[in-house]
């Protein structure tokens, strides 16, 4: 009887759980890898950013607007090196593209004084228009195909760098511009003029330094965080 009471008085093994270490001994086979117990701490998707459907168009909005600068670049190059347009109508359309941009750019930012925007604006003018006979030389040398090639791969890279009005560790503004404009100096040598060179440099600032900021300004506070509060409603 007694043998019986102290059978019945002893208290289950508690049954071990598997740990995840190697410099135990554990009752379990080579081969056991702990079951739920293994994947406890794994986690998944802790990254993953989710877009709305506003937010996603207008991102590729982007993408497709500065697709869009280059290729307007393209043809304004080839339609003044093929004498498409005249002088006159190639200033006056540089002219209403740069007086609308930069209305709008200081509209946005509202700046506290003007004559500095004035004289930065009146400084880029003049010595531009100054050195633009010295920056047409420089690739003069170099054949016509290698120079289609250079601004090509120029504007492709600078593509890759550009700002999309997002943050992410490729994103390079500067990288993005100098590239841009380099591919402009490989195409004003072909120009026949200085006046069309100028001009080209002048619509290679606009489309890709001043463009992209007003851009992403009015992406960020424009009435687009309206529209997207409103459709994740």
């Amino acid at each position: 009887m007694s043998g019986g009471k102290s059978d019945q008085c002893k208290r289950p093994e508690k049954v071990k759980k598997w740990r995840k270490i190697l410099y135990e001994q554990q009752p379990f086979e080579d081969e056991y890898s702990g079951g739920s117990e293994f994947l406890k701490e794994l986690r998944t998707n802790m990254t993953v950013v989710e877009y709305s459907f506003v937010e996603a168009v207008c991102g590729a909005s982007l993408v497709m607007l500065h697709s869009n600068a280059i290729i307007f670049y393209y043809l304004m190059f080839d339609s003044i090196k093929n004498s498409s347009i005249s002088s006159v109508q190639h200033f006056s359309l540089i002219f209403t593209i740069a007086f609308a941009l930069y209305t709008v750019y200081l509209y946005m930012i509202r700046p506290r004084n003007l004559g500095d925007h004035a004289y930065t604006f009146i400084t880029l003018l003049c010595f531009g228009y100054m050195l633009t006979p010295i920056i047409r030389t420089l690739t003069d040398t170099i054949s016509t195909d290698t120079i289609y090639a250079m601004s090509f791969i120029l504007f492709l890279t600078s593509f890759i760098f550009h700002d999309y009005a997002m943050a992410a560790p490729l994103v390079s503004t500067i990288l993005s511009v100098n590239l841009s404009l380099a591919a402009s100096v490989c195409l004003v040598s072909r120009v026949s003029s200085n006046e069309s060179a100028f001009g080209l440099l002048a619509l290679s600032v606009l489309l890709f330094s001043y463009w992209p900021q007003m851009r992403n300004l009015f992406t960020k506070h424009g009435p687009w965080d309206e529209a997207t509060a409103t459709f994740e409603r």
